[in-house]
């Protein structure tokens, strides 16, 4: 039986830990390949294969530095012990150059694919810089994996003209549903009566749309429309969490957001079911797990109006000009009154979800075009 890494190392925080969990939760009837884990040392991977006990698994450092040279090591001293076949990496390359080993990828750093976008826009000299540097790795990469798997088909077709990837494969995301949890109280809490409850489920990040939030919030004070966002980005440590608090006070509306750490995949049930829209008010995605959780969970999309969103919403998301507070408002406002347009919406969205795989579906489905590449 051939033998696949999976490699998790680059999953540190994030969406990218509910895609590995996803993962983990669903591969356990996969019996057509003996599975090995590279996990990033305390993820959430990481602690769910110790809680497991099941699977042989390494541990990799989680500064992406000291990952990158632990890789070059592992490669040249104990890659060859595990005698794999193939190495599946979740997202993005690794430094295994020691090993001759085929490695497939997964893609999902949208920017690439889009150059006509000032991804970067607003970030300092010196971060724009590092930045740009590491976007010319992912892009070599992309041009050095021996296949790449993609969860958006137009990024798919702008990687094979821009970068003339030549083995590529679409397949549509996945998650697990039931996970046990136990922070429903906590986030219930989170609510603000007789609001508009709103979740963003994302970090601090300048593409996310985070900045126009004080704004929006702003104007329905400013109108006496009662909102209430709950934003799951963790302390504010960081230039755009700076600048958001700085803008909240600013506008005297602190009181109108509720900031909490990143969410526990075991949580993600009951922070949907506590909130009444999601808000996904990105410029680039290849994806967002917030889209198929959203349907899953039956709470109305509100998204940005965007090439890659309409791509995979189509009529399931409300869109909304992610520039403008007075558009992104009166859609919010029309959805919260409308009841027959916002369960068409949900309606929508069940619709959407019946095109996409079970979790076990997916896993089979990428795992059966990585075997193809193994050695």
């Amino acid at each position: 039986m051939k033998r696949i890494i999976i490699n998790f190392s680059k999953l540190k925080k994030g969406g990218g830990q509910n895609v590995a969990l996803n993962f983990l939760y669903g591969v356990g009837f996969y019996k057509r390949a003996d599975l090995v884990f590279f996990v990033a040392k305390d993820s959430e991977a990481h602690k769910y294969l110790q809680r497991v006990g099941s699977w042989d698994y390494y541990v990799f450092p989680n500064n992406p530095i000291f990952c990158g040279l632990y890789e070059l090591w592992f490669s040249l001293f104990n890659l060859r012990k595990i005698n794999a076949n193939v190495i599946y990496t979740y997202f993005g390359y690794s430094f295994f150059l020691f090993a001759d080993v085929p490695q497939v990828t997964g893609a999902a750093d949208s920017n690439l694919f889009f150059p006509e976008v000032d991804f970067w826009k607003g970030e300092a000299p010196f971060r724009r810089f590092i930045k740009a540097f590491i976007d010319k790795y992912r892009v070599l990469g992309l041009k050095n994996s021996s296949a790449v798997i993609f969860e958006n088909p137009e990024l798919l077709a702008r990687a094979q003209c821009l970068y003339g990837v030549r083995y590529a494969s679409y397949i549509k995301p996945s998650i697990v549903k039931h996970v046990e949890g136990d922070g429903g109280a906590e986030f219930f809490r989170l609510r603000k009566s007789g609001a508009i409850n709103l979740l963003l489920l994302c970090g601090w990040q300048r593409n996310k749309g985070i900045l126009i939030i004080p704004y929006l919030l702003r104007l329905a004070r400013e109108r006496n429309i009662n909102l209430n966002v709950i934003l799951t980005a963790g302390e504010a440590n960081c230039s755009v969490g700076y600048e958001f608090v700085a803008q909240l006070k600013k506008f005297n509306i602190a009181d109108c957001v509720k900031i909490v750490a990143p969410v526990r995949k075991a949580d993600l049930a009951s922070v949907y079911n506590s909130v009444d829209m999601v808000l996904l008010l990105s410029k680039l995605e290849s994806f967002s797990n917030n889209i198929i959780e959203s349907w899953t969970y039956k709470v109305p999309l509100v998204v940005a109006d965007e090439f890659w969103a309409k791509a995979i919403c189509k009529e399931a998301a409300v869109y909304v000009d992610r520039d403008s507070p007075q558009d992104i408002l009166e859609k919010i406002s029309l959805l919260h009154s409308d009841q027959v347009y916002r369960d068409s919406i949900v309606d929508f969205g069940c619709d959407e979800l019946t095109s996409y795989p079970s979790i076990e579906e997916r896993i089979d489905q990428e795992l059966g075009y990585v075997l193809t590449f193994s050695k």
